[in-house]
């Protein structure tokens, strides 16, 4: 089936619709769905996928079963075992919250491109006001006067 095939082309946008936010950060932008598709065609250069999930499958969980040797083999007691299980779950919530916020500031910049739409502001506008200064009559005058109190400093690009 064709990249360009349009039951594919749906699958993507509907991916790129869940899942945009991702890589958004703090500022953005969203992926699209032309970013998308550059990535399967990097997936599909690698041919053999499900080999190459089973191989991480593996990998996974041949590590399991070096941290479980190894908190044998050190003759860790349980205390040290809820340490260590803590701390890797601790792992998994820190990138986790991470997504959150990721997601969140990308719904964020939903709101502030339909309010500069509506508003007829710059979006950048948004950069430089509190959330409690949405108002439409005010955006532009404080978008004015703080951008000229904004210093920028590059140091090697």
């Amino acid at each position: 089936m064709s990249l360009n095939s349009p039951k594919v082309k749906k699958w993507i946008k509907e991916h790129q619709e869940k899942y945009c936010w991702i890589n958004f950060g703090y500022v953005g932008p969203a992926m699209d769905t032309e970013y998308f598709g550059k990535e399967i065609k990097e997936l599909i250069k690698k041919k053999d996928l499900a080999k190459l999930y089973f191989e991480k499958s593996k990998e996974l969980a041949k590590t399991r079963r070096e941290q479980n040797k190894l908190e044998a083999e050190l003759g860790f007691s349980e205390l040290i075992r809820k340490r260590f299980f803590i701390v890797r779950d601790q792992t998994y919530y820190k990138e986790y919250r991470k997504e959150v916020l990721f997601h969140a500031f990308y719904a964020c910049e939903l709101v502030q491109k339909e309010l500069a739409k509506r508003w007829q502001v710059p979006l950048k506008a948004f950069s430089y006001i509190l959330p409690q200064e949405y108002k439409k009559e005010r955006v532009e005058k404080l978008y004015q006067e703080r951008k000229k109190l904004v210093v920028y400093y590059l140091d090697n690009d």
